[in-house]
């Protein structure tokens, strides 16, 4: 893994030959769980499609640095993250560099 990006308090370490990445954050207004962020085009069309399919949005979408974010449950009960990047890649900003 090597550095992707970083800044506001958080990095982004991608995998080796995948799009993949973890992010370490230090922001305490973000939940401690660990969980996984889908990516998808776009978030307001898919909370559409799946509250159709009769899964339960537990988070309504919300600004990100990079989009927008949403929470859903489908119906036999698991938490899904969705995100989306309509606002385009996060400056690379490693270790103080200038963006």
């Amino acid at each position: 893994m090597h550095p992707q990006w970083s800044g506001d308090d958080s990095i982004g370490l991608v995998f080796p030959e995948t799009d993949a990445e973890i992010v370490l954050h230090s922001d305490p207004n973000i939940p401690a769980s660990v969980e996984v962020h889908y990516l998808v085009d776009d978030v307001v069309t898919a909370v559409t499609h799946f509250a159709a399919q009769e899964c339960e949005v537990l988070v309504a979408p919300f600004d990100i640095t990079i989009g927008k974010c949403a929470v859903i449950k489908d119906p036999f009960g698991t938490r899904l993250c969705i995100l989306d990047m309509t606002k385009g890649l996060r400056p690379l900003n490693l270790f103080g560099s200038p963006t």
